[in-house]
């Protein structure tokens, strides 16, 4: 892998002076930074380390990568008539989701953990790391795919996504009870610092996503092996996808071929797919 201070320039842009520095799982990392993204930081932000010299470099807190956000079984998509849907994991149907629902509420009825993963047939959607909303204010993890992109799913999976990926090849066996849908973040901390910051910013994320890449592969790969999908839905976004499908790959060749497909992040597919539909 290329000097990882070089990926930082190449992905931040070519004025940098400022250190964005960090402790992960005992290993120190470092992002460079310009000064528009510097200006970026809340200045009175709990999770930034006080820097101490005026070179206007950061310390982002530990405690923000103490807790990943695990990954969880959120549905069991099954053949309902002559198509398929999103049923609870324990095969209820799930309950209404209106503008109104309680995201957080709602996907807590719905995720259970994975600790002892599910028999039977599996999709693993990835969804590359935590946002804004799958951690709370105090970086206490919530759960994968809590707000815009969980909803996403859950509106348009079926209706828009299912149908493409159908066309495109994917094959489902529906003599099952149902394929078990995992919700999986490749890198399950809050790469995007949105907690620290005042707006998001995306090279910013992808320079620390691919920081703590190196450190969370050996981890993704074995929760790959552990889970053993028969499908895999690549949803990072288009900087990072490649990194992730590689990995994939490597699982391949090691514990068989699965299903592989490239999809969008669901956070995308609000503002692409929400157009489609009969005219009322």
């Amino acid at each position: 892998m290329a000097n990882v201070n070089e990926q930082s320039k190449q992905q931040l842009g070519p004025d940098h002076a400022i250190r964005l520095t960090m402790t992960f799982q005992g290993h120190e990392i470092e992002v460079l930074l310009n000064k528009d993204q510097r200006a970026l930081f809340a200045p009175e932000s709990p999770w930034l380390e006080k820097p101490s010299d005026e070179s206007g470099d950061l310390r982002v807190a530990s405690a923000v990568f103490h807790h990943p956000v695990k990954d969880v079984e959120r549905y069991r998509l099954k053949k309902d008539d002559d198509w398929w849907a999103l049923f609870g994991p324990d095969g209820r149907p799930t309950p209404p989701l209106s503008d109104k629902t309680a995201l957080g509420k709602f996907f807590d009825a719905l995720d259970i953990d994975l600790s002892s993963p599910p028999h039977g047939p599996k999709i693993a959607v990835l969804l590359e790391s935590p946002h804004q909303n799958e951690y709370d204010t105090n970086f206490n993890p919530l759960g994968p795919a809590r707000g815009p992109t969980g909803e996403a799913f859950h509106r348009y999976f079926t209706s828009h996504v299912l149908p493409v990926l159908l066309r495109a090849g994917l094959t489902l066996d529906d003599d099952t009870d149902g394929l078990h849908v995992l919700m999986i973040n490749p890198v399950p901390y809050q790469a995007s610092l949105r907690h620290l910051l005042t707006k998001h910013n995306e090279p910013l994320k992808n320079a620390v996503w691919t920081k703590l890449w190196e450190h969370c592969k050996p981890n993704f790969m074995d929760r790959l092996r552990q889970y053993a999908p028969k499908i895999i839905l690549n949803g990072c976004t288009a900087d990072l996808k490649a990194m992730v499908a590689a990995a994939v790959k490597g699982h391949e060749k090691q514990h068989g071929t699965v299903q592989h497909y490239n999809v969008a992040h669901p956070s995308q597919w609000q503002r692409a797919l929400h157009p489609f539909g009969k005219a009322t």
